[in-house]
């Protein structure tokens, strides 16, 4: 067995990690942390999170 598809699922956050180090501040750090939740639980629940909303 190999854990192929668990890292390829969390290949995104681990990239772009170093690059969440510095948000400028504490609140820019709440910040992305709500979005960054938001997004993944989108995308748990099969939601597109880019997609545009239904007029």
């Amino acid at each position: 067995m190999t854990n192929n598809a668990v890292e390829r699922a969390i290949r995104p956050q681990t990239l772009g990690r170093r690059n969440w180090t510095f948000l400028g501040s504490n609140s820019g750090g709440e910040h992305a942390a709500v979005f960054h939740t938001l997004i993944q639980t989108c995308l748990l629940n099969g939601i597109n999170p880019e997609a545009s909303p239904p007029t």
